[in-house]
């Protein structure tokens, strides 16, 4: 018995032996080289993570240069104009057709990002990291009678990471993590333009996934 698994573990031995000098022998083989992607200046995006979850970001990036690239988005944007009635009595609540008040509403919000990116090819794959800076800006004001103005201003920095992978030569996905540091600044202004609030702060989160953008390279 002892004998027999001597055997075996010398002729195990051997044969291992065997395959790695063949191995040796071989010539190398010459490594498939990847099919070359086309290093496109322009790209546009469409953040498909942020989109079901009810948001509209859209993304331009130029290229100058190969391992970098600038980037504007734009995730809300809406310029609104209306002549609004109220038909209720402030002191009785009682609603008359005779006591209604017409006055003309302006409302102006934007959501924006501009930044850079910089860039690291391995072959289809992508490593990108950058930081924005981001403005999200909201303007209302209301007529006389009532003469109201209220201004919202969220502006920072967004520092961000991400892994691009090319699907095709002109099409890719990629995915972003970052990190957000916001001042966040709100006043409001009754007649004769008195401020009746104001408030501001700073705050920073960080997102694990801030976005999921496919690209359409051109």
């Amino acid at each position: 018995m002892i004998r027999a698994f001597f055997l075996l573990l010398v002729g195990t031995f051997w044969f291992i032996n065997t395959v790695h000098a063949q191995d040796q022998q071989k010539p190398p083989e010459k490594a498939k080289s990847m099919k070359s992607l086309n290093d496109y200046r322009w790209d546009i995006s469409l953040d498909i993570y942020n989109l079901f979850r009810g948001y509209r970001n859209v993304m331009l990036r130029y290229a100058p240069k190969k391992n970098g690239a600038y980037r504007l988005s734009i995730d809300h944007h809406f310029t609104g104009y209306a002549d609004e009635a109220s038909y209720r009595d402030s002191i009785t609540g009682i609603v008359g057709n005779k006591s209604h008040v017409v006055y003309k509403v302006w409302n102006y919000y934007v959501i924006a990002q501009l930044g850079y990116e910089f860039r690291k090819n391995l072959g289809r794959h992508q490593l990108f990291y950058g930081t924005d800076i981001g403005v999200d800006f909201h303007y209302l004001k209301a007529e006389a009678p009532y003469l109201y103005t209220s201004r919202r201003l969220d502006g920072g920095l967004y520092p961000f990471a991400g892994l691009k992978y090319r699907i095709t030569d002109r099409l890719s996905i990629s995915a972003e993590t970052s990190i957000s540091l916001i001042y966040h600044g709100a006043r409001d202004y009754g007649r004769d333009s008195h401020p009746i609030m104001t408030s501001q702060r700073f705050s920073s989160y960080f997102n694990p996934l801030s976005a999921i953008n496919v690209s359409y390279h051109f």
